[in-house]
């Protein structure tokens, strides 16, 4: 019958061996859980300032075009033209298969 208290005792000091591994898994898990979100923020912030910039550069490449095609313009308006010496930098834009040629 001594047995009896013996494996008793052993058990509960399995079960508390095997709950403060399992506490330990837990805490370590949420720490893991936590870091990830911040990282999944500071990525997404990063996202959100990359495309800002592409936007900000897309706008100063077209406006860099636009010079460029108004500078062609002033080019070509004192010599007239079939456009009336106006580039269209919609169909330049659209590339020549728009303009009803097609490319070499």
């Amino acid at each position: 019958m001594t047995d009896i208290p013996q494996a008793e005792s052993r058990l509960a000091a399995a079960l508390q061996r095997v709950e403060t591994a399992a506490t330990a898994q837990r805490e370590k898990a949420e720490t893991e859980r936590a870091r990830l979100a911040e990282e999944k923020r500071a990525l997404e912030s990063r996202v959100a300032d990359l495309e800002t910039e592409l936007n900000r550069l897309k706008r100063g490449a077209c406006a860099e075009i636009d010079a460029t095609l108004a500078d062609i313009d002033a080019v070509l308006a004192p010599e007239g033209g079939g456009n009336g010496g106006k580039v269209d930098g919609d169909a330049l834009r659209a590339g020549p298969a728009s303009a009803g040629r097609e490319e070499p």
